[in-house]
């Protein structure tokens, strides 16, 4: 079964989904992370362990934030 083509005036109808900017920075986070323990593993850098939890948990709590306000704001 096919469903049919979107039309233009459906389109512009259609409810725009609003960005998350907490979830978007944790998600960033993340990614920043899990980036630098594959160069570490790839010996491309050298992490010291102790510096890898707090950057973390900065970031998480950034991101904490960042949504507190999104929905403070009422956005």
């Amino acid at each position: 079964m096919t469903t049919p083509p979107v039309l233009p005036d459906e389109v512009a109808s259609a409810p725009r989904r609003r960005y998350d900017l907490g979830a978007g920075t944790a998600g960033l986070v993340f990614i920043a992370a899990g980036a630098a323990f594959l160069l570490d593993r790839l010996e491309a850098i050298q992490l010291r362990e102790g510096a890898v939890l707090p950057a973390v948990v900065v970031g998480l709590g950034l991101a904490l934030v960042m949504s507190s306000i999104q929905r403070h704001r009422g956005e």
